[in-house]
C-alpha cells in the first residue's frame, strides 16, 4: 500500500494522533530515508497529456464559474491549478498507479467531494473519482495500518 497524503490530513495527524503515539510508531526518519520520501513532484506530468488536458477542461471544472472567466482568464487559473499541490497529488496518485499496478495507492485528504467554494475546479475527491483514484481521510489510512495503536494515560 501506498499513500499520498494531503497537507490538511497531515495536520489532522499532528493535531488529533501524534500526541498520543508514545512508542513514535508514526514519526520514524528511518522509514522516510529507505523510502526517499518525500517524493520532488516539481516535475511530475500526466500519464497521458491530450487526454489529461480534455478532461481537465471539460470534467474537472465547474461548468458555471469557468463560464464566468474569459479565454485569457481561464488559461491563467487552468495554468495555476496545473501547478497547484492539489494536482501534484492527483498526479503523484497517478503516476504511482501506473508504476504500482498491483498495489493499492490511496491519495488522503480530508476534502468532500462536494463544492460549495465557487471554485473554478471541482475538489481533490470529485477529480479522484473520476480518474480512479481512490480517496480516503486520515483516519481511515491510520486504520489501515497494523501495529498502530493509540493509549491515553
Amino acid at each position: 500500500m501506498k499513500a499520498v497524503i494531503d497537507t490538511s490530513s497531515l495536520l489532522s495527524l499532528v493535531r488529533y494522533y501524534l500526541p498520543f503515539d508514545k512508542k513514535t510508531i508514526l514519526f520514524d526518519k528511518t522509514f522516510n530515508k529507505t523510502n526517499k520520501l518525500p517524493l520532488n513532484t516539481e516535475f511530475i506530468l500526466p500519464t497521458a497529456p491530450a487526454k489529461f488536458y480534455r478532461q481537465l477542461d471539460n470534467q474537472f471544472v465547474n461548468g458555471v464559474q469557468k463560464n464566468r472567466l474569459t479565454e485569457t482568464q481561464y488559461d491563467s487559473v487552468k495554468n495555476d491549478f496545473m501547478n497547484s499541490a492539489d494536482m501534484k497529488l492527483i498526479l503523484t496518485s497517478l503516476s504511482l498507479i501506473k508504476d504500482n499496478p498491483s498495489e493499492d495507492i490511496f491519495l488522503v485528504t480530508e476534502e468532500t467531494e462536494v463544492s460549495n467554494d465557487n471554485k473554478v475546479f471541482k475538489k481533490i475527491p470529485a477529480i479522484c473519482s473520476q480518474l480512479g483514484i481512490q480517496t480516503i481521510n486520515i483516519q481511515q489510512l491510520v486504520d489501515k495500518f497494523d501495529g498502530i495503536s493509540f493509549e491515553i494515560k
